[in-house]
């Protein structure tokens, strides 16, 4: 009797790690599957980062551009974009302040945004920001 006992001992022990295996396996392949599936951040080309930047420092640097987007002068910014921008892109802006930003349409495709807030001086604290979205023409 004491013989038959362990075999089924045996089979009782191969029975359960039979199981933590395939619940592991299980396990294993679901956190495959979970990791596969988070979205993916889409990381501006560096064609198009490298024009934002350029377009947005030149905002910046310059009293000129910095008092036009003060002023929300979208011509005077668009005068500079457009003359900056290549011409295999398309792009919109907005000139956003405290109580009102516009959000321009974009086509349903990869549009990727840069930004940066222009203050007048230390004194003065009226701020805004410049949003540049920059596409690929079709």
């Amino acid at each position: 009797m004491c013989g038959k006992m362990n075999k089924k001992d045996k089979k009782a022990y191969i029975k359960t790690l039979e199981a933590i295996v395939a619940i592991l396996l299980i396990y294993l392949f679901i956190a495959y599957l979970l990791k596969d599936n988070k979205p993916k951040q889409a990381t501006a080309p560096i064609d198009i980062k490298l024009t934002q930047e350029s377009i947005l420092k030149e905002i910046q640097s310059s009293n000129y551009y910095r008092n036009c987007v003060l002023i929300n002068n979208s011509t005077c910014v668009n005068d500079l974009i457009n003359s900056t921008i290549a011409n295999k892109y398309n792009y919109a802006f907005s000139l956003c302040t405290k109580s009102q930003c516009y959000i321009p349409i974009t086509p349903a495709k990869d549009v990727y945004l840069s930004s940066v807030i222009i203050s007048a001086n230390i004194t003065d604290y009226s701020t805004t920001s410049i949003n540049l979205y920059v596409w690929r023409k079709i």
